[in-house]
């Protein structure tokens, strides 16, 4: 999946004249999320600790590129160069040991959307990578490497031509253990 991304980029900046007309645009994003998991395993020491502790989860940057065609857009988006890990404390269910799990979370995004007026709903179709290290007292015990591709929806807001705040939902997933998640964006178009 990932030379596919990494080709249809490639393919977008480098070949396609088409694209390179004026309604073509780059951007780069700031996020903030929250994934409900359950995982079947451990539980989290604090369900809410990353929205308590918000500086922990405002590590997500993004780029992409934006094609406007009337009010059709689409837009590939990747965090893949700038992501960082985020670190919580869970608890292992069957004897409730307590470990550091330190997770990188990779989404490559594709929206398709129509844009009204000011308002731009879009579906949204994510690649998702979770890389998970299982700490105790600082020794690595464990890792777990998952994928998915998992649909959702996304509310954009042009406030101006160029900052678009938006909100997504992305939807539950069993392989990721991902009962739901949200993020909310904020996306400056070149």
């Amino acid at each position: 999946m990932n030379k596919i991304i990494f080709l249809t980029f490639t393919f977008l900046f480098f070949n396609c004249n088409f694209l390179l007309a004026n309604n073509f645009k780059l951007n780069i994003g700031l996020s903030y999320s929250y994934a409900n998991i359950n995982d079947p395993e451990y539980d989290f020491v604090n369900k809410y600790e990353t929205i308590k502790n918000p500086k922990d989860q405002l590590k997500s940057f993004s780029v992409g590129i934006s094609k406007f065609y009337n009010n059709f857009n689409w837009s590939i988006n990747t965090n893949r160069f700038f992501n960082k890990q985020i670190k919580r404390n869970v608890k292992r269910k069957s004897d409730g040991l307590i470990f550091e799990n330190k997770t990188k979370t990779t989404i490559d995004s594709l929206l398709l959307g129509y844009r009204i007026k000011r308002f731009n709903p879009s579906l949204i179709v994510t690649n998702v990578e979770a890389s998970k290290f299982l700490y105790y007292n600082d020794v690595l015990v464990g890792y777990e490497k998952k994928r998915a591709i998992i649909p959702g929806i996304n509310l954009a807001y042009f406030a101006t031509k160029n900052l678009i705040p938006s909100f997504s939902y992305i939807l539950p997933n069993k392989e990721m253990d991902l009962e739901g998640a949200f993020s909310l964006n904020i996306n400056y178009i070149f």
